[in-house]
């Protein structure tokens, strides 16, 4: 597992595109475990993506006003990635293995 790998979960919908609350991140841990909790139903973009050594990009942090360039790369990279995901109302989901590729451990 690379060091310091975020899961990123961004909206598919282009309505939903600048809705903060529809941005999620989480550190991935050293036995590839994430969580991503109470999330609204809907289709998300998955991507996965090695952080600089002292950077981080929390999903609070995500959120400020002043990261909508950040939240717009994200969207990029992973509309790019194509690895849709689709969350149903009330919808619990285990054992999800996100796959991560050569490109994303290279950023």
């Amino acid at each position: 597992m690379p060091p310091k790998l975020l899961v990123y979960l961004v909206p598919e919908e282009k309505e939903s595109a600048e809705d903060v609350l529809r941005f999620f991140a989480s550190e991935v841990g050293s036995d590839g475990a994430f969580a991503l909790n109470n999330l609204p139903p809907g289709r998300y973009w998955a991507l996965g993506q090695v952080t600089r050594n002292n950077e981080t990009r929390s999903e609070i942090k995500l959120r400020f006003p002043a990261e909508a360039e950040t939240r717009a790369q994200l969207r990029r990279a992973a509309e790019a990635g194509k690895l849709l995901v689709e969350f149903k109302p009330c919808q619990n989901v285990a054992d999800y293995q996100l796959p991560v590729s050569p490109a994303s451990q290279k950023n």
